[in-house]
């Protein structure tokens, strides 16, 4: 994916999870320690497992990017339809304060649990003339 002339890895947060399961580390590895990455709906994801070990692939994942991040500046970009609230209920305060520092947030509306447009552009949802 190329936004803005930047290159990046977009996948799925199912994806990385599915690929610990099937790997454990080595399955994860290349979204953890290089370039930018684009993750797809954060936090709808289940808890991974692999040879029984039970785990949020994804806490770890923002974890590791974030240091990523302060290190040498690689960019992690997610979309979501959880609240920072959720986010920080399912991964904790530590993942929290760093998304404060990662992400710029982007709410596609008037505020956080605004409609989802995806169901507006498909005419499930009327728009008020005017009004989003």
């Amino acid at each position: 994916m190329r936004w803005h002339g930047k290159r990046f890895r977009t996948i799925s947060a199912h994806q990385i999870v599915s690929r610990f399961d099937a790997e454990g580390e080595k399955g994860i590895a290349p979204y953890l320690y290089s370039g930018s990455l684009f993750i797809d709906d954060l936090g709808a994801e289940a808890v991974g497992v692999h040879y029984g070990k039970r785990e949020e692939v994804l806490k770890r994942v923002l974890e590791m990017r974030y240091i990523l991040f302060t290190n040498e500046g690689n960019r992690t970009y997610a979309t979501t339809n959880l609240s920072l609230q959720e986010l920080a209920e399912r991964y904790g305060g530590r993942v929290e304060s760093r998304l404060y520092e990662m992400f710029n947030i982007v709410y596609l509306g008037d505020k956080a649990d605004s409609r989802d447009f995806r169901k507006v552009r498909s005419g499930k949802i009327k728009v008020e003339s005017g009004k989003r």
